[in-house]
């Protein structure tokens, strides 16, 4: 396709990636963030020491576990204990432990099935009773099937008053886990080892519900950086203490020099007992063209070091301030149908005017799917460009792992500042991943979700802090989310004002209903509260809308995935990968574009992170996904949309006018949410879409010839499987040895990775390739 033209802040950008990828390690940092690196003067203390490890071995009853089948197994030189059967099981190690020398245990486990584990720890405290001091439940960890994993507990957390450490309980969750535990190991690691920085690279730190990219600064340990002060420069960063640790004595400060002359000696404005991050802008206009070594440290009363105490220190940056800076919104809306935007063709009565406005200064894609029925697996592509199917992230357990090239790295990457807000509690960081390249992100409690006033309000915050830089922003909302819980005045958007839904004069329901809204009699109340929910979070878009900034900001509303609505017997959830759960909104407006256009043309959003990139004046090469803006092109082809169930439950096609699903395994239905029993493991489905787009009638059988084309295209397509970016760790080739010999995670053509069973699929294909 032709090039766009590019905005002089689109060029301004391009002109600053271009400059920022030219400068070399050597050369002095001009602009843009500061790789602080350890002083040549800093103290070398080691980061971690172990303790005790602990092995089992068969002769000994110090591990013994609790599961239908328990077995010694033997790998190499080592020894495991394997339990498997059963939805929950549990490995006891049991000693004598002093917990004031460790802090941290590592566990080394093989899986051959899914497990997620956690652990907990009971001991004594000073005075001896006869109840043990109980730690509860410590992290969870989530080990894919076929890898074997080294996984750390923070132990830091431990009850002060437990004295000796005497039982170790790891727990053992998922459908069918079968894992094996290795060995145990104690282990002190240093304060600073625990964030960022060193040999570690930058991530988010969370400080009072606030995630910033930071790194550790220790007292004793320097950071420095040399930088060239840009023309009206600035220099910021945020620091505070850091979790989990002591707090610095009163009289530490934190000291910025330049070349060993004071540029400032800070601490926060109440001391250091409030748990929350401090922001610095520090003037450097006088110091312009020159260069510099920076050095921040902490140092005590006298200015000396402060040996042994730690706070974070957030990224710092080289700033120009701008008096335009570009803006890039990308909104996704979690569990949102394609077809509740009022504006959309063959949409739902629904209320969202704000989303009508964006479709009229824009362009309203009414033909997108997603890529998965979830909400991790469909983000990461997303913000990766990759499908599912080569990210490995399947099911909302799996972390995206640190190798991936994201989208909001080639923002940062291109000077861009790039904030993330998130509403829902498995969307943090830790968990999903999904923070990887932003400077601030923000997620909720483990007690609760956030809504969207919540969300929008954080973020109009953030953005007031960054008005002079070119922006790059990630809102995620959740509102539309089961249970579907609106505020009155959008409800009754929907439903007849003071009628009753659970009045004894309704016929009984004609479908199950959500358990939290047991004796309701009236289903149409249920979709009013849906509809509540996506009118509640569009009222927020649309203030949101309204700032300044977002006058000539890129701005692109999607959903990760829909939601059935009584669709094939499916209500209030978003199981399997038929239309209802795949189709979902796109609208994407920019600066110069097309106003009003509706594109019919089929798409999936996969492609929605380079086609932004595109459109922000930013190179593209190497960043994956197949451009949305291709439909400015005459005759571009329309290619097969795939879809990858939750855990390989279910895949499908879409492709002229046709869609196919592939049911592998039913597992994911949940029997209460549910009115069907046609949806049954290894069986085929066939759709025509513009004859039935409901896809009420199943046309495998009627049309076997098309139902096995279509069923070979996902056949390859899954073959095609090439990479992963998940999270995990297959350590050594005896560990792999050992899953093949129990056969897991073989190398041959029966399975490739993410759990789909190819034998399988071409069984299921045969019958109808035969006729």
């Amino acid at each position: 396709m032709a090039a766009l033209p590019l905005t002089p802040i689109q060029l301004a950008g391009l002109a600053l990636a271009v400059g920022l990828m030219g400068c070399s390690p050597e050369r002095p940092v001009t602009r843009g963030r500061l790789a602080l690196m350890p002083a040549p003067d800093a103290e070398a203390m080691p980061l971690e020491r172990r303790v005790e490890r602990l092995v089992f071995s068969p002769q000994e009853s110090s591990w013994h576990a609790s599961a239908p089948v328990t077995e010694h197994i033997q790998l190499a030189e080592e020894s495991g204990l394997r339990v498997q059967g059963g939805e929950s099981q549990e490995i006891v190690v049991e000693g004598r432990f002093d917990p004031s020398q460790f802090n941290l245990v590592w566990i080394d486990v093989l899986a051959m099935e899914d497990v997620s584990l956690r652990l907990g720890v009971e001991g004594k405290g000073v005075n001896e009773t006869q109840e043990p001091i109980l730690s509860g439940s410590l992290d969870v960890h989530f080990v894919l099937a076929g890898t074997r994993q080294r996984i750390a507990f923070d132990l830091r957390g431990l009850p002060s008053e437990l004295v000796e450490l005497q039982t170790l309980r790891i727990l053992g969750r998922g459908l069918s886990p079968d894992w094996a535990l290795l060995s145990v190991e104690f282990a002190h690691r240093a304060p600073r080892a625990w964030l960022p920085g060193g040999t570690r690279p930058l991530d988010l730190v969370a400080i009072d519900g606030d995630s910033r990219r930071g790194q550790a600064l220790a007292g004793g340990i320097p950071l420095t950086a040399r930088v060239r002060v840009p023309v009206g420069g600035q220099l910021r960063f945020s620091y505070g203490p850091a979790v989990r640790h002591p707090r610095p004595a009163q009289a530490t400060h934190l000291l910025v020099s330049a070349d060993g002359t004071q540029l400032m000696r800070v601490q926060p404005e109440g001391g250091w007992s409030e748990a929350s991050w401090n922001s610095v802008v520090l003037d450097l206009s006088e110091h312009a063209e020159e260069e510099f070594t920076l050095r921040f440290e902490l140092t005590g009363a006298n200015q000396d070091s402060s040996i042994g105490e730690l706070i974070v220190l957030g990224e710092p940056v080289l700033v120009e301030p701008a008096e335009a800076p570009s803006t890039v919104l990308l909104i996704t809306s979690d569990t949102h149908r394609a077809d509740h935007v009022a504006s959309a063709p063959g949409a739902a009565s629904v209320h969202t005017p704000a989303l009508d406005a964006l479709a009229r200064q824009g362009v309203l894609f009414s033909d997108c799917f997603a890529t998965s029925n979830i909400t991790l697996p469909s983000h990461a592509a997303l913000l990766t460009g990759l499908h599912p199917r080569d990210t490995g992230i399947t099911n909302n357990r799996t972390r995206l792992g640190e190798q991936a090239d994201t989208l909001a790295e080639r923002f940062r990457d291109a000077g861009y500042a790039t904030l993330a807000v998130t509403s829902a509690k498995h969307m943090n960081h830790p968990w999903s991943g999904l923070g990887q390249g932003f400077d601030r992100m923000a997620w909720p409690s483990v007690e609760r979700d956030r809504r969207a006033p919540e969300s929008v309000a954080l973020l109009r915050q953030w953005m007031a802090e960054h008005d002079d830089r070119p922006l790059f922003i990630w809102l995620h909302l959740y509102d539309a989310h089961r249970p579907y819980d609106p505020p009155d005045t959008h409800t009754l958007l929907h439903y007849p004002p003071g009628q009753d839904p659970r009045s004894d004069v309704l016929p009984s329901p004609g479908g199950p209903l959500p358990p939290h809204l047991k004796g309701v009699r009236d289903l149409d109340f249920v979709r009013a509260l849906y509809k509540g929910e996506v009118s509640h979070l569009d009222a927020e878009l649309g203030a949101l809308l309204k700032h300044e900034r977002m006058a000539d900001a890129i701005v692109a509303v999607t959903g990760d995935h829909g939601e059935s609505l009584g669709e094939q017997g499916l209500w209030w959830d978003h199981v399997s990968v038929y239309p209802s759960v795949l189709h979902v909104p796109l609208i994407l407006r920019w600066p110069g574009g097309p106003r009003g256009l509706k594109v019919a043309a089929p798409m999936q959003h996969v492609g929605l992170g380079r086609s932004l990139m595109e459109l922000a004046g930013l190179p593209v090469q190497g960043f994956p996904g197949a451009d949305i803006l291709s439909f400015l092109k005459e005759g571009t082809p329309t290619p097969p949309r795939f879809a990858w169930g939750e855990d390989a439950h279910a895949l499908s096609v879409t492709h002229d006018g046709w869609h196919l699903v592939m049911h592998l395994h039913a597992e994911c239905i949940k029997p209460e949410l549910t009115t069907t029993d046609l949806l049954q493991d290894h069986a085929l489905e066939l759709f025509n879409l513009r004859e039935d787009p409901a896809c009420a009638h199943d046309l495998a059988r009627a049309e076997p010839g098309r139902t096995a084309e279509l069923g070979a295209r996902v056949l390859s397509w899954v073959e095609g499987a090439q990479r992963t970016l998940a999270e995990v760790q297959h350590e050594d080739s005896a560990g792999l040895e050992l899953l093949a010999a129990l056969g897991y995670g073989g190398t041959g053509e029966g399975t490739v990775p993410h759990g789909v069973d190819l034998e399988q699929v071409r069984a299921l294909l045969a019958p109808f390739r035969a006729q």
